[in-house]
């Protein structure tokens, strides 16, 4: 299995963007693709920026579409607590999906 490249979140201040930099392996694969139309096999890295207080904004589409929006987070969480009918046996979800 070939890694197709590397994505790089950074935020400074309000600034936010993120850089995604192909490997050279996947360059040469054969059966390489692009991974978004305007991300080339052949080509980058590739810079988006984004809007203060919203990272998304900060991702190209094709990752912006694989992250969780507000509400894929919350659909574990609420999936989980309704299997659990007393408060004594619900887990704790304050820290996260487990």
């Amino acid at each position: 299995m070939t890694p197709v490249g590397q994505l790089r979140f950074t935020q400074t201040g309000p600034r936010q963007f993120s850089t995604f930099a192909q490997n050279p392996a996947w360059i040469e694969n054969p059966r390489a693709f692009a991974v978004q139309p305007t991300f080339p096999v052949d080509a980058g890295p590739f810079h988006t920026s984004g809007q203060p207080r919203n990272m998304r904004d900060a991702l190209a589409g094709v990752f912006a579409d694989a992250a969780p929006d507000s509400w894929g987070t919350c659909q574990p969480s609420s999936r989980i607590r309704s299997r659990w009918h007393s408060s004594f046996n619900a887990p704790n979800m304050e820290n996260g999906f487990y």
